[in-house]
């Protein structure tokens, strides 16, 4: 099921060559942080959360990624 479905997706056209783009490893949390959406805090607390082994380090980057960007700049 799911490869039928990346296979529709890569038979879609589009703008660039008539292909889609996929999305670059990072692509997404670097436009949010460009856009203001997250700040270097959250983005470490991502990459922690991607990296972590066991439930406290899970729990430790989930906190990490969630406090609100002006929240942290009060703090």
């Amino acid at each position: 099921m799911i490869r039928a479905v990346l296979d529709a997706i890569g038979s879609c056209g589009s703008s660039d060559n008539g292909r889609i783009r996929y999305a670059e490893p990072g692509e997404f949390t670097r436009r949010a942080f460009e856009n203001e959406r997250l700040d270097l805090t959250q983005i470490e607390g991502i990459g922690k959360l991607l990296v972590a082994e066991t439930e406290e380090q899970r729990r430790a980057a989930m906190r990490q990624a969630e406090v609100p960007f002006p929240q942290r700049q009060r703090g």
